[in-house]
């Protein structure tokens, strides 16, 4: 009977993951799960809050809710984009009817739809992320 070949175990690579999200319970829940998939979280309740730690951080992906108070979602991304460039995963999250093309258009890479579906969300992050363009 022929063995199949041994291989180990690689867990996803833990990721630096900013959270955007005005729901208080949502953005708690989402931070305790990524947390257990051991990725590091930052969260921020609103837009501007939410632009201005990733530009600070500098967070290898964002998971960004579209119907955001003080700056909305895709105005979200737009700004993460400029000032990160495509080093950084960003995936929208929303419990609303968004055109697929205008949520691309701003910059994500992926739109997931509320409920999160965990095992997609999972999946995006454990996939290899861009890495920095070089200047030069």
């Amino acid at each position: 009977m022929p063995h199949e070949p041994f291989i180990p175990y690689q867990p996803p690579p833990c990721r630096r993951v900013l959270l955007v999200e005005d729901s208080p319970a949502l953005r708690e829940s989402l931070r305790v799960l990524l947390q257990l998939w051991g990725h590091r979280v930052e969260a921020a309740g609103d837009g501007l809050a939410g632009v201005r730690l990733g530009l600070e951080w500098h967070p290898e992906a964002g998971i960004i809710d579209l119907d955001l108070p003080l700056l909305g979602g895709l105005e979200v991304a737009r700004r993460l984009r400029d000032g990160l460039g495509e080093a950084v995963l960003l995936i929208a999250l929303t419990g609303l009817v968004q055109a697929e093309d205008q949520v691309r258009e701003s910059g994500f890479d992926a739109h997931l739809r509320k409920p999160a579906e965990v095992d997609r969300l999972y999946c995006l992050l454990a996939r290899p992320i861009r890495p920095p363009a070089r200047s030069g």
